[in-house]
């Protein structure tokens, strides 16, 4: 017994002696040092004298590129010499080069002017054999010089389809009809060679929709829906001319969507979300001669697709008339030559050009240039475009004396490097200067204002290393975009955007940042963030890759996302407050972070969203009126929640992953208070090795949710008050020793009054229960030692990466 004390006090006196080596020097050191600095920074003029030996980053002379972790360029991409040197050697080419040719001769868009049509019911078929009198046929017989006809019906409807045809390989026609009020107009589902024309679709969902279909042939029609025109998953479906109008301004005039060898020639479309919306298609879709107006975000959105012809299209008065945009090097690969116009202004869309000028003194609709070297734009004015310039895959190229009005990207840079943008001004565009992927270039002197965005985001390290100086501002505030500075203090309210990358010993203090892709960029960076206060950013705080971060007595609210931890680790984040975002944790392939005392209320999502993370622990948080407090899923392990209070939302929290054998796993969720939740308080699905201890669920519709799972374990939980305590379905459950609200164990599948056990295709072992409360009240010393263990790891492995 004596034994046992003296272990347990010896085990006792190590945590405390720890946690003063840990944490106590780190946090006394930059405590002195960020008053010692505030004082210094107060006693400037501006308050950011210290900052100014950053105006210029260039690579260090004594680095190695084992150190660094990329290739280093044979050039110093940084200098703006080097740049002007490829400017000086342009040669003398104008867009007279790309003139408009072979252009499209416009044919006349039919209006539906037909009439005397007979009443139908609506016809549904589901087979060839369905080709029936019954069924609307008024003649044929299915083969190619005689296929069946459906025509002259008006089918006013409230039932979902007015026409339906699935799974056929017959030759049919449909023509001259009236559909109304139905769902879907007509829906065309795995059929081998169809042709509608001549008809009238006023519906409501759907006008005309084809679903895994070949050789569709639609024309001469008037279409309006939500969606009016959607071909998915559809090969050699064309549209010709079509009168076609979305209803609704969240709805489309034509999606097409992973869809080949189609063709969209002589249409109109008006009203939509999007004109045309192009969605993972490849190979050969052809939209031609079309007219694209007056629709709430794009003309044509080209997303993720590749080789997609454009010809003689005429877009207008759309709020972003031309947008192209996608994850890799071949969806910005299309044939778009300059006989399609936005607002009468011809679009340049260059592939494998170089040594070109534009110099404003020629009309442009939109540029895109995709594997471009040495371009020159300058004095261009681009309005209400997706992208006002698109360099994908393009570098050695300067933008300049420009202006960008109401565009949603003003300059897009995609895998592109050695790059200047300078002396240009960004008007309300969503997002000023987006780099994705795109290292070493130089901005100066740009304004960014009104309703714009600024930032940049990568999947590695390099992606960030950017030259960007205090000549830039976002709403009038300088940029401050730090890349391997040291010791440095960043306070007061003169801020627009703050970027850390690969920094050490930085303090942030009370800064207040809005409007921006991320409120602050932290990227293989060792800083202090206190007293700040983040809103209506994409991401308030956004960090990538291995960093010592403390971020704490924070403000981070109505962002898209609060935080964002990308393949990050070694971040503590204590006492914040997060509300408001749609989620307040992301968590993309992190490990060794800790968040813990913070409040976390009123995001529209999720309190916390971590996918496949590990070896994090969240704890001591107060979690409220989220729709969500945990959505852990994918390969997740080794997590550990505890101690937290969740209440009033639709779920507590829920772990979950893909089938086996990969899937969140080995996590641990103890001492949590989980009450006041619409659907259930813990739930578990195809998730593995998880133990659920020491919680109090209580006052759920369902206080656990068990489907698909192996040895998962829950032990001395408080189960009571929930209209169903457990319900399990498609596993096998050890659930003894918990408390179910009376000492007579659980009713359902229990023999108690309890709170109620169903199963489904399943089994719980729940004898024995507990016949008293267990104790759940959060145990201090335990989240202690997990934030120790946690940041030991950190340490460890930040020692070991440099």
């Amino acid at each position: 017994m004596k034994n046992d004390l003296m272990k347990q006090l010896l085990v006792v006196g190590i945590a405390i002696v720890l946690v003063s080596i840990i944490f106590m020097p780190i946090v006394t050191s930059y405590s002195t040092r960020l008053e010692k600095q505030v004082e210094i920074v107060k006693e400037e003029d501006d308050g950011y004298s210290v900052l100014t030996n950053v105006d210029r980053y260039r690579i260090p002379n004594d680095i190695t590129e084992n150190q660094l972790g990329y290739h280093l360029p044979k050039m110093n991409p940084y200098s703006l010499d080097y740049r002007r040197q490829y400017i000086d050697q342009l040669k003398d080419r104008t867009l007279k080069d790309f003139s408009r040719e072979n252009a499209y001769v416009r044919e006349p868009i039919w209006t539906g002017s037909r009439n005397g049509y007979t009443p139908h019911d609506p016809i549904i078929i589901d087979s060839d054999d369905d080709f029936t009198s019954e069924n609307g046929v008024t003649g044929g017989n299915g083969t190619v010089n005689d296929p069946y006809i459906i025509e002259g019906w008006e089918i006013d409807t409230t039932e979902f389809y007015a026409i339906s045809i699935s799974q056929t390989t017959s030759y049919f026609i449909i023509r001259n009809c009236l559909l109304k009020n139905a769902e879907f107009g007509i829906y065309l589902y795995k059929i081998a060679v169809g042709t509608v024309t001549d008809t009238i679709c006023n519906t409501k969902f759907n006008g005309i929709r084809t679903y895994s279909s070949f050789n569709v042939s639609i024309s001469d029609s008037t279409i309006s829906a939500e969606i009016a025109l959607f071909i998915e998953k559809s090969v050699n479906v064309s549209a010709y001319n079509c009168s076609i109008t979305s209803t609704s301004e969240y709805g489309d005039g034509v999606r097409l969507d992973r869809s080949t060898s189609c063709i969209l020639s002589n249409i109109s479309a008006t009203g939509g979300y999007y004109g045309v919306y192009v969605k993972k298609c490849s190979s050969s879709n052809v939209i031609k001669d079309c007219h694209i107006f007056s629709n709430y975000v794009a003309g044509i959105d080209i997303y993720e697709s590749s080789s997609l012809i454009l010809r003689n299209n005429i877009l207008h008065d759309n709020t972003n008339n031309l947008y192209v945009y996608g994850y890799e090097m071949d969806e910005y690969i299309h044939d778009i030559d300059a006989s399609n116009t936005v607002d009468g202004k011809p679009v340049y869309y260059l592939i494998n050009e170089s040594d070109l000028v534009f110099d404003g003194s020629d009309d442009i609709g939109y540029l895109g240039l995709v594997n471009c070297d040495n371009i020159l734009v300058k004095n261009v004015t681009m309005n209400n475009l997706g992208q006002g310039v698109l360099l994908a895959g393009s570098q050695n190229s300067m933008i300049a004396s420009s202006t960008f009005n109401n565009d949603f990207h003003g300059i897009l840079l995609f895998k592109s490097s050695n790059n200047t943008v300078s002396g240009c001004n960004f008007i309300n565009t969503s997002i000023a200067i987006p780099l994705q992927n795109s290292p070493y270039n130089v901005f100066r002197d740009n304004s960014i204002s009104g309703n714009s965005r600024f930032g940049v985001l990568g999947q590695k390290l390099e992606d960030f290393y950017q030259d960007i100086d205090k000549s830039n501002t976002l709403n009038d505030k300088p940029i401050y975009y730090l890349v391997e500075e040291k010791n440095q203090v960043i306070t007061g309210s003169n801020v627009g955007f703050l970027a850390l990358v690969n920094c050490k010993n930085i303090i942030v203090y009370g800064l207040q940042i809005s409007n921006s892709i991320q409120g602050i960029l932290l990227a293989k960076t060792n800083a202090i963030i206190r007293r700040c206060e983040f809103s209506y950013n994409a991401f308030g705080i956004y960090v990538f890759n291995r960093s010592l971060l403390r971020i704490c007595d924070s403000k981070i609210y109505y962002n898209d996302f609060g935080f964002i931890f990308e393949y990050a680790s070694g971040v503590g984040v204590v006492r914040c407050r997060v509300s408001g975002n749609s989620v307040g944790f992301n968590l993309f392939y992190s490990h060794d972070n800790i968040v813990r005392d913070c409040n976390i209320n009123n995001q529209w999502i999720n309190g916390f969203q971590v996918k496949n993370s590990c070896n994090n622990v969240f704890c001591g948080n107060k979690i409220s009126d989220n729709r969500g407090g945990f959505s852990i899923h994918d390969d997740c392990w080794g997590n550990e929640i505890s101690s937290n209070s969740i209440h009033n939302g639709y779920s507590g929290i829920v772990i979950m992953g893909p089938d086996q054998p990969v899937g969140s796993h080995n996590n641990t969720v103890h001492n949590n208070n989980i009450y006041n939740m619409d659907f259930f308080g813990i739930g578990l699905v195809k998730a593995h090795d998880n133990n659920i201890h020491h919680n109090s669920i209580h006052d759920t519709s369902i206080g656990i949710i068990v489907s698909n799972c192996q040895r998962c374990e829950f032990h001395r939980n408080n189960i009571y008050d929930n209209d169903k305590g457990m319900q399990v379905g498609y596993c096998t459950v050890d659930a003894a020793n918990n408390w179910w609200g009376s000492d007579d164990g659980p009713s359902g599948e229990g023999p108690g009054s309890g709170d109620y056990i169903e199963v489904v295709e399943g089994d719980v072992s729940f004898d024995p229960w507990l016949k008293k409360p267990a104790i759940t009240k959060p145990f201090v010393f335990l989240c202690i030692l997990a934030c120790i263990r946690v940041r030991l790891r950190s340490l460890i492995g930040s020692n070991t990466e440099d």
